[in-house]
């Protein structure tokens, strides 16, 4: 599938596959442990409404930080049967994943507490979020595109 923002009728749109799409997203969050069952037949209803695209975030147990054994902060195990637990709702999904970058709420603060020279500062709040300017901001934003979740999924569009 290929998707595209570009002008038509005079304001910006999506196309899909070349298709000019209403961009109405069913947003899910958090959509694993207790909010994952409650979330499964709003995901069938939208779907039987045709509302097919759907935004979904990964920037919870996908960044548990260092872990002994592990060379990566990051695991993304956890993504692909999120997804398929929504196709098997709602067929025709589509998916926008969402990588946050609000560092501050990860697993023990473990990013900034690890880089606390690549934080930004927000007014009178003081540290708030990595710095996506800094040179390990950057590392972090490359780290997690260079690895983007694989689902396994079943029936996808």
């Amino acid at each position: 599938m290929r998707a595209q923002v570009k002008p038509h009728n005079g304001t910006p749109t999506l196309f899909l596959d070349g298709v000019p799409t209403y961009a109405n997203f069913h947003w899910l969050a958090p959509f694993d442990g207790e909010y994952r069952e409650p979330s499964l037949p709003m995901a069938r209803k939208f779907g039987e409404m045709g509302i097919d695209l759907v935004s979904i975030d990964a920037c919870g147990p996908e960044w548990p930080g260092p872990r002994p054994g592990q060379p990566s902060p990051f695991d993304f195990a956890t993504v692909g049967p999120r997804l398929q637990a929504i196709i098997d709702q709602s067929p025709r999904a589509h998916f926008l994943l969402r990588m946050g970058f609000e560092t501050r709420y990860l697993l023990n603060n473990w990013w900034n507490k690890t880089y606390p020279d690549e934080l930004e500062v927000v007014g009178d709040e003081g540290e708030s979020n990595e710095d996506v300017r800094a040179p390990m901001g950057k590392s972090l934003h490359h780290a997690a595109s260079r690895n983007p979740p694989r689902p396994r999924c079943g029936t996808s569009r």
